[in-house]
């Protein structure tokens, strides 16, 4: 699965991700801070990515629209507040540990959140 991770988000979590394996970007790395949820999420879908996001209720949203009108989704995954923006590492193994558990990918439309480490 390839990943998206939201300007919401620490940038050196995709670059751990990177590190562990993963095809991992960032809105920081591809210069999209500051683009509209719609556009973050629309720029996820035309390159195959999953959007990653801290921000549940916009992209609930988004997704909720973007099934409605028939338009493509590739998933959106939730950082949890249990997983902390200043500790990016814990958000770079969640995302491991969820494409491990996910080597198929997400459905469309689908919706689901990162587990912090046990412990």
């Amino acid at each position: 699965m390839r990943y998206f991770l939201d300007e919401n988000l620490h940038p050196h979590a995709a670059v751990l991700a990177q590190a562990s394996g993963l095809d991992a970007a960032s809105s920081h790395s591809a210069n999209r801070n500051g683009c509209s949820d719609a556009d973050q999420l629309q720029f996820a879908v035309e390159h195959g990515r999953c959007f990653v996001t801290r921000d549940y209720a916009d992209f609930h949203r988004l997704t909720v629209e973007r099934q409605r009108a028939g338009l493509p989704h590739v998933g959106v995954l939730m950082v949890p507040p249990s997983l902390p923006n200043h500790q990016p590492h814990l958000i770079a193994e969640a995302l491991v540990r969820y494409n491990h558990a996910h080597p198929d990918g997400m459905p469309a439309y689908m919706i689901d959140y990162l587990i912090p480490p046990a412990g």
